[in-house]
C-alpha cells in the first residue's frame, strides 16, 4: 500500500448562483437567497486568487 500524499491541500471555491447572481440559501430553501453579486466576478476573483477549480451550483 502506498502513503497518501498528504503535502498538498487544495481547497475548492464554490458558488451558488441565480441568474448571475451569487447567492447563499437560508438552509436550502428556495426564496430564501442572500445576495452578494455577481457570480462570474466572484469566481474571476478566484481564479485571479489562484484557484484551478470552481464549483458552480446552478439554482
Amino acid at each position: 500500500m502506498n502513503p497518501v500524499d498528504t503535502s498538498k491541500l487544495i481547497l475548492l471555491p464554490a458558488v451558488d448562483h441565480v441568474d448571475g447572481r451569487a447567492v447563499r440559501l437560508v438552509q436550502g430553501q428556495a426564496g430564501s437567497e442572500t445576495e452578494y453579486g455577481s457570480a462570474l466576478d466572484a469566481a474571476m476573483t478566484w481564479q485571479r486568487d489562484g484557484a484551478e477549480w470552481i464549483h458552480l451550483v446552478d439554482l
